[in-house]
């Protein structure tokens, strides 16, 4: 995960397990495992990174990102 610029985390999580990050303008998220990675922004759920067990890269979250409603 990347915050501002900064790598902040890179390793594996075990299942279950979660991490709680915080930036001033955006966050960056890559996973070898889209669909096991499960996402809050601002503490609105939002739901899996991808659809599928698969590779995404540099999925970007700023200032302007809005969650879906529902």
């Amino acid at each position: 995960s990347d915050l501002d610029g900064q790598n902040v985390f890179t390793g594996t999580m075990l299942p279950g397990s979660s991490r709680n990050f915080t930036a001033n303008d955006n966050v960056l998220i890559s996973s070898g495992r889209a669909n096991h990675v499960v996402l809050s922004f601002n503490g609105t759920p939002i739901g899996t990174l991808g659809p599928r067990d698969e590779i995404i890269r540099d999925v970007r979250f700023d200032r302007s990102y809005q969650p879906p409603t529902p």
